[in-house]
């Protein structure tokens, strides 16, 4: 139960992170293009919340893949911490 809860909440921040960092970066891209067009965080959320093309919808599949990796990885360091992982490995090669 923690374990899963620990993964999910990782997950889900590595995945919020991710969101806002590629969001931050289409804002600051659509800035320096050139048109004089001033920082826009949340019209860029707004766009990567509703994908138009192909593109758009990788860029949210790499998103969920990190966030999913990043789960997966909160998970496994919460249980090489709690030791559960680590005893058990013991357990087998103690004779």
């Amino acid at each position: 139960g923690a374990l899963l809860a620990r993964g999910t909440v990782g997950g889900l921040a590595t995945g919020g992170a991710a969101f806002l960092a590629v969001a931050t970066l289409d804002a600051l891209e659509a800035m320096r293009s050139g048109e004089g067009r001033a920082f826009d965080l949340v019209g860029s959320l707004g766009k990567l919340a509703a994908p138009a093309g192909t593109g758009d919808w990788l860029v949210l599949a790499g998103i969920l893949l990190a966030a999913v990796f990043g789960g997966l990885l909160t998970a496994a360091l919460a249980a090489v911490r709690s030791g559960s992982v680590g005893s058990r490995a013991a357990a087998e090669e103690t004779p």
